[in-house]
């Protein structure tokens, strides 16, 4: 857990160092390339995070991507209970929103959905999709519980670690994305 609490530091600290334009150059490339990966898998309801602490804000691409076609459902991630999976609430750009908990915003109603892939903030990971998040387990606890959704882990290619050291409750991302690309997350 040492390990973990040191790449989790080391990587958020890398994030803040980041210029305005180095950040938006990457997230541009970031971006492009999760365009893609999400034309080639097709997901229908796409759950994604309110960007805390420096993470890469894709709030504008969600929004381009929900106005692409009508029929697409976006939504955010609500705690509802300490120790229990995330609900994902629908999310648009003009849903009012208050502050929940952690002070992260959530969708003031509850129009509770179910995703099909869920874009997940990586503070470090490595090759085989294992991520470091804050620690709560809550992303890892939801996607066991939604089996059939497709974990995709955002983050700059700053993150990337050797090893992330998974824990026996880690469940992987099947894809990573970065600036860098789309990749399949390495088999263990």
């Amino acid at each position: 857990m040492e390990l973990r609490a040191h790449a989790r530091r080391l990587a958020i600290e890398r994030r803040a160092a980041l210029t305005g334009a180095q950040r938006a150059a990457r997230t541009a490339a970031l971006v492009q390339h999760l365009s893609a990966l999400l034309a080639r898998i097709a997901p229908r309801t796409l759950a994604f995070y309110w960007p805390i602490r420096g993470e890469i804000d894709l709030r504008p691409f969600v929004a381009d991507w929900l106005a692409a076609d009508a029929a697409r459902c976006a939504a955010l991630p609500v705690v509802t209970a300490r120790a229990a999976p995330l609900t994902f609430h629908r999310w648009q750009p003009d849903t009012p929103m208050r502050t929940g908990d952690y002070g992260i915003a959530i969708p003031a109603h509850a129009r509770p959905c179910t995703p099909d892939a869920v874009l997940v903030p990586m503070n470090a990971f490595d090759a085989h999709g294992t991520r470091i998040g804050y620690g709560g387990g809550y992303y890892d606890r939801t996607l066991a519980a939604l089996p059939a959704a497709t974990a995709i882990g955002i983050a700059f290619e700053l993150a990337r670690v050797e090893d992330a050291h998974a824990c026996p409750h880690d469940v992987p991302m099947h894809w990573l994305v970065t600036e860098a690309g789309a990749f399949a997350a390495a088999p263990r």
